[in-house]
């Protein structure tokens, strides 16, 4: 029988593995995320411990959830299409008067 290749197999199968470190899906915080960040953290640095490791996470989860905000709330200032001179200088009721907007 040649079991190292079922053990290999298997080996290859879970660093094969997807993961998902996205801090922010769809505008809610990924506690599974912020926790393996955290791991991470007291992997990485051996001075960390548990509480300083999920502390730095979350601050990392709050900075991309601000991001995320901010792009969720970018709006053009200007239509894309179909702008002219006297939709941007003409007043309510669409006359134009000397190039300038009246009121």
């Amino acid at each position: 029988m040649n079991n190292s290749s079922h053990i290999q197999s298997n080996s290859n199968k879970s660093c094969a593995r997807k993961r998902d470190y996205r801090l922010v899906v769809d505008g809610k915080y990924n506690r599974k995320a912020i926790m393996q960040r955290a791991w991470a953290f007291m992997k990485v640095y051996k001075g960390y411990t548990l509480k300083s490791a999920l502390r730095q996470a979350w601050i990392d989860a709050i900075l991309a959830m601000e991001d995320y905000n901010y792009s969720q709330n970018i709006k053009p200032h200007l239509p894309k299409s179909g702008l002219t001179m006297k939709s941007l200088y003409a007043n309510p009721t669409g006359d134009m008067a000397n190039g300038y907007a009246t009121r």
